[in-house]
């Protein structure tokens, strides 16, 4: 039973839209299930938020532990903006006229065990984007409101479609994939050629997760053992004497700027595509942030 939106309206649309949402989007029925008890107790003790994506755009997702740790989040009291999920993907609200944003900011992160709250845990990583705001994924928040599962008041943004990541399993495109893969893909190619598909090098198959694996083979390859050692040499340095805490961002984006021109000119990454470049991006700040925030 939807209770209390902060967006409704008194419109019968609107109503019906909550109501449907309520009772028969999948992820809440997930919710509701006598096995996520200790989950939703979990929920309200943390007291955090669950993202619900639209009930049509979840059609064909599994709805796996790892998709609702995706869509389950604390956020920052000290500053409502900021949010993290349960499984550490970093992320801040948006206003955009009256409509209001999820930016995702980060793959999963590695998960830091501190005496600290998380979000100072992972202060530098928010600072990063405050000053260089390029989110990875945006999401639409529909509406915000509270529903009673199993006597339990549980807070909800209703949102445009789920959160992913890289290597998720429930994008767009890795679904398209499976679907082909589970099909008979081999129909189109014959009715143009006149024989069977034949089957794709897993090597030619061009998915984030396969890009990501190609770079960490450059990345360890001993001709790219300059840029590597740059890379391990600028974390110590960082540990060793950390800049004073307003010059962190401009030291880490000045480092990572020479990072990607040094990747952009090498041998090894001639032929690199925008794709690429952009998740060797990703797999640089991640893998940085992941070990300074250790130190």
């Amino acid at each position: 039973m939807f209770i209390m939106s902060r967006n409704s309206s008194s419109s019968t649309t609107t109503t019906s839209f909550f109501d449907y949402e309520t009772q028969n989007n999948s992820l809440l029925q997930k919710l509701k299930e006598p096995k996520q008890a200790e989950l939703l107790k979990a929920i309200g003790h943390k007291k955090a938020t669950v993202l619900v994506p639209q009930n049509v755009s979840l059609s064909d997702i599994d709805l796996s532990d790892s998709f609702l740790l995706s869509h389950i989040i604390l956020i920052n009291p000290q500053n409502e903006n900021e949010f993290m999920t349960v499984n550490c993907l970093l992320g801040t609200f948006a206003q955009q006229g009256d409509i209001r944003q999820i930016h995702r900011l980060s793959d999963r992160m590695k998960l830091i065990k501190s005496t600290k709250s998380p979000f100072e845990s992972y202060r530098l990583a928010y600072q990063n984007y405050a000053v260089n705001p390029k989110p990875k994924q945006i999401v639409q928040i529909l509406r915000e409101g509270n529903i009673k599962i199993r006597d339990q008041n549980l807070p909800i943004f209703l949102i445009a479609e789920p959160l992913s990541y890289q290597s998720c399993g429930w994008t767009n495109e890795e679904l398209e994939l499976k679907r082909k893969t589970n099909n008979d893909s081999g129909s189109v190619w014959k009715l143009f050629f006149g024989r069977p598909k034949a089957s794709v090098p897993t090597e030619l198959v061009r998915t984030p997760q396969t890009l990501k694996k190609q770079f960490w083979n450059k990345f360890k390859d001993i001709r790219a053992r300059e840029i590597n050692t740059s890379v391990k040499k600028w974390i110590e340095q960082f540990c060793a004497k950390p800049p004073m805490a307003e010059e962190q961002v401009a030291e880490f984006r000045k480092f990572m700027n020479a990072t990607l021109e040094a990747i952009r000119d090498h041998p090894l990454w001639r032929d690199a595509t925008p794709e690429e470049l952009d998740i060797a991006s990703d797999i640089i700040e991640k893998f940085v942030l992941s070990r300074i925030f250790d130190c």
